[in-house]
C-alpha cells in the first residue's frame, strides 16, 4: 500500500511538471470582440494583436512557427505588452528576431517586470 501511495504521488508530480512544461513553452491565441459604444466608425472591425510574455524563447529557427501563427491572423497593429526578455535569461535576439519580421503594420512596445527586472540591459543590443 505504502508503495502505490508514493508511486501515485510520484505519478502526478511527473503530470503536473510536463503540465508546467508545455504552458511555458506553447503559443497559444485567443480572440476577443469587444463592443464600445461611440467608437468612431474607422475603428469598427479594428483589431490589435498582442505578444506578451515571450521571455527570450525561440518559437522555431528564426521565430518561424510564432511568424507563421502571425501571419494568420488578421490585425491592424501588435501590442508587444511585456517579457520580451527573461530576467534569468535577457537575451533580446529571439524578441529582435520577431520584430524585425513584424513588417507592413505599425508595433508598439509596453515594459513587462522581467524587462524593468533586466534594467533594459538589451537596449543598447537592439
Amino acid at each position: 500500500m505504502r508503495h502505490k501511495k508514493w508511486f501515485a504521488a510520484a505519478l502526478l508530480l511527473i503530470i503536473l511538471l510536463i503540465t508546467m512544461h508545455l504552458q511555458t513553452k506553447g503559443i497559444r491565441v485567443t480572440s476577443y470582440t469587444l463592443q464600445i459604444r461611440n467608437l468612431p466608425e474607422q475603428f469598427d472591425g479594428f483589431t490589435i494583436l498582442q505578444l506578451s510574455d515571450l521571455h527570450s524563447k525561440l518559437f522555431g529557427e528564426n521565430q518561424e512557427e510564432l511568424l507563421k501563427l502571425i501571419r494568420s491572423q488578421k490585425y491592424d497593429l501588435v501590442a508587444l505588452t511585456g517579457d520580451l526578455v527573461d530576467k534569468s535569461n535577457p537575451d533580446i535576439f529571439p524578441a529582435m528576431t520577431l520584430i524585425q519580421q513584424l513588417k507592413g503594420k505599425p508595433v508598439y512596445f509596453v515594459p513587462g517586470n522581467h524587462d524593468w527586472w533586466t534594467e533594459f540591459q538589451t537596449r543598447s543590443r537592439c
